[in-house]
């Protein structure tokens, strides 16, 4: 699938055949990484390293997206860090589905922190695995997907053969499908 995919973003005739629906993805050229494309706005951050969001006189961030996952804006490399020895030490706990969604969210972050990913998807990834992380260590499963900013469905027919799979009874006691099915 990312072979098509990234296939698809270079050639218009892979990508129609592909069926995207969000029309960004259909343009040609990168879309710069600034704040009115949709980018965080890196000179805030630049500023306030290291200092917690500031509060309006609610208590809360003006900002639906800096309440949820603004306090990773500060500490991406030692957040990853720490999120993946927390999954580390749940050991068994985490050998399931949202064990191995968390696992793929860390990596997902690191590869995208690498490439230095100014939209906000590493962060959102940190947020990802610090919610399915602390679920399991409260001995939660199947805690579903959050709606994020970064991303969007692009072929909505794979998402409902992921859905039949995890729908399937046996899927519950399959530990490798899991694992395989959580980082699609």
């Amino acid at each position: 699938v990312m072979t098509a995919l990234a296939a698809g973003c270079a050639n218009h005739d892979v990508r129609d055949k592909l069926q995207i629906q969000d029309p960004t993805v259909s343009q040609t050229t990168l879309a710069p990484q600034s704040t009115q494309a949709g980018a965080l706005n890196r000179n805030k951050l630049i500023d306030r390293a290291g200092q917690k969001p500031e509060q309006g006189s609610s208590g809360a961030v003006d900002d639906p997206w800096m309440n949820t996952y603004g306090r990773f804006m500060y500490d991406r490399k030692d957040g990853l860090d720490g999120l993946q020895l927390r999954m580390d030490n749940l050991g068994s706990q985490a050998a399931n589905y949202d064990g191995a969604k968390a696992q793929c969210w860390i990596d997902a972050g690191r590869a995208e922190q690498a490439e230095r990913n100014g939209w906000g998807f590493v962060e959102e990834a940190m947020g990802e695995a610090d919610r399915l992380s602390t679920g399991l260590a409260e001995g939660k499963r199947w805690m579903g997907n959050s709606a994020l900013r970064t991303s969007v469905t692009v072929r909505p027919d794979l998402w409902a053969n992921l859905d039949r799979m995890k729908a399937d009874p046996r899927f519950q006691n399959c530990p490798p499908a899991q694992k395989r099915i959580a980082c699609q």
